[in-house]
């Protein structure tokens, strides 16, 4: 029980540090602290993509958790409709109050980061669609992917089980061979290839997980190897999308390649998730407050995502936190972090606060069924 108790520790430790790092993406990417790497060659930019490289992990090490455990998860439809509620909450609850802010109120303050963001805001009948039904239309790729991938967990962890060791590593290799290795090799757009924000894709890293968990992967024998795999590929990702974006200035072409080599099937990005997912499979946290802390903190990041990345203030929060306020990088990213805390911390209240009042809810329901 002590050693279940450190691995879910440190496990749990991870889902906070993926999250952390999406809250980070989404701050550089939607408040436009970098630009292309195609059209913008200076220091300043190399150091934000170089930031986005190592950050770039978290969603991948976030399904890979998830897949690891699932495999010997008993499934429940509870959890699928739990899961569907929540994301109705923070759809419904954000896009209705920023419609009465942004309509109908209207403060100074809300008018101005619009102008920052270059935004405006239409609330016409795809707007709610986009509301109230936000898995079908995508309000949140990845809690579509995610939900998806949930929902086919059993099946695909009755494979992971029964199949042969070495039928599973054929099964991986080939879906790597239609998502992940000719997209990370062709410097032209694949049609089928959606950047890995699909369930496809979850449903290939759900299958790597699982072989993690029943055979292991040799490569990565110890913390030191895969710390320095991480900083290798990460940093190997990043030479090479800026390699593309000199070519690209130079000669207008591989402007595609620039960025691609940050999507989540790119080969070198699963390979450095891979490797940050054995860093931490490899750490001990010792049982007592600290992770009590973590294993509290750590199921409302889903929460958190769900919070910061609604349709009404993905663009915004950026703005009021400090994005491009500073052209010296130090700055900026020190304005950075503090905006991933406060993001992080903000969220995790609100769905204390959530999951507090869906418990209430459920409790009275028993309570009427009674």
């Amino acid at each position: 029980m002590v050693e279940a108790k450190k691995r879910q520790a440190n496990f749990e430790l991870v889902r906070i540090i993926a999250m952390l790092m999406v809250i980070a993406l989404h701050y550089i990417v939607k408040g436009n602290m970098s630009q292309s790497l195609s059209v913008d060659g200076s220091a300043n930019n190399h150091l934000w993509w170089l930031v986005e490289a190592f950050c770039n992990v978290a969603v991948n090490v976030y399904v890979l958790i998830s897949g690891y455990f699932l495999i010997n998860a008993k499934w429940r439809v509870g959890k699928v409709v739990k899961l569907v509620c929540q994301v109705l909450f923070y759809s419904i609850l954000v896009g209705v109050f920023m419609y009465l802010l942004v309509v109908k109120i209207q403060p100074d303050f809300v008018q101005s980061l619009l102008y920052k963001a270059g935004l405006s805001y239409d609330y016409d009948l795809s707007a709610w669609l986009y509301v109230f039904l936000p898995l079908e239309y995508e309000h949140y790729w990845f809690a579509t992917a995610y939900v998806i991938m949930y929902m086919l967990s059993p099946v695909l962890a009755i494979a992971v089980k029964n199949l042969p060791q070495k039928q599973l590593k054929t099964i991986i290799i080939a879906l790597l061979c239609f998502f992940s290795i000719p997209k990370s090799i062709n410097p032209y757009l694949i049609p089928t290839d959606n950047y890995g924000y699909d369930f496809g894709w979850f449903i290939c890293l759900f299958l790597i997980a699982g072989y993690i968990r029943m055979y292991d992967i040799k490569f990565f024998d110890s913390k030191a190897k895969a710390v320095s795999m991480y900083v290798v590929s990460v940093l190997l990702n990043w030479g090479i999308a800026s390699v593309a974006g000199v070519i690209c200035r130079e000669t207008g072409k591989l402007e595609y390649y620039t960025d691609m080599t940050y999507s989540y099937n790119y080969i070198l990005v699963l390979f450095s998730s891979l490797a940050f997912f054995y860093i931490w499979k490899y750490t001990e946290i010792a049982p007592g407050k600290l992770s009590d802390i973590i294993c509290a903190v750590a199921p409302l990041t889903f929460g958190v995502y769900l919070f910061h990345e609604n349709i009404g203030i993905r663009l915004l929060w950026p703005y009021l936190l400090w994005a491009n306020t500073s052209k010296l990088f130090p700055v900026s990213l020190c304005r950075m972090i503090i905006a991933v805390v406060i993001v992080f911390v903000v969220g995790c209240i609100v769905d204390l606060l959530r999951s507090k009042l869906f418990a209430l809810i459920v409790k009275a329901f028993v309570k009427k069924a009674k």
